[in-house]
């Protein structure tokens, strides 16, 4: 599990979050927030995790 939330982080840094975070319509801020796995009081959503993959040319994540 730990090696997947580092890849999900890995895909918002590789992917300019900014960018990204447009794309997906949400915060860049909240998007490093919730795809940063020492962050507890914040967990990316299975719709972020969409978006990432859908929007990125991402795919490393579920990957092992």
């Amino acid at each position: 599990m730990e090696s997947f939330l580092r890849a999900c982080q890995s895909a918002v840094l590789d992917n300019e979050a900014k960018t990204l975070a447009a794309k997906m319509g949400v915060p860049h801020v909240g998007l490093l927030q919730r795809a940063n796995p020492d962050n507890d009081a914040h967990r990316l959503t299975i719709e972020h995790l969409f978006g990432i993959l859908l929007r990125s040319e991402e795919r490393r994540v579920g990957k092992e």
